[in-house]
């Protein structure tokens, strides 16, 4: 999957950022949709352990979920059905080829 240095949704451009890890306060995370900023942040590795590139791309689709859920949900969906929803669709992508660079 080529993930995007931009992505527009809904009219609204996101800056996709990769970065090493986020702070420590935040090691939970492995991404971050900040839609007030209109970013979404990408962790490429937890305690300088490189995440796996399936592990990046499953992140991408959640926090893509994210987006579309503000623009276009008024943020209604929980954390857990995103979470099921971008793992099922990366699987039914990933199964199909559908994630060709």
């Amino acid at each position: 999957m080529k993930i995007p240095k931009t992505l527009k949704v809904g009219g609204i451009t996101y800056k996709v950022i990769k970065r090493s890890r986020f702070s420590k306060g935040d090691s939970k995370f492995s991404g971050l949709a900040k839609h007030s900023q209109a970013t979404v942040e990408l962790a490429l590795d937890f305690e300088d352990v490189p995440f796996d590139i399936q592990k990046v791309e499953e992140c991408f689709i959640h926090e893509l979920l994210h987006c579309v859920d503000n623009i276009y949900n008024n943020q209604k969906l929980d954390e857990d059905t995103v979470d099921r929803l971008s793992q099922g669709l990366y699987q039914v992508l990933k199964d199909n080829n559908l994630l060709k660079n």
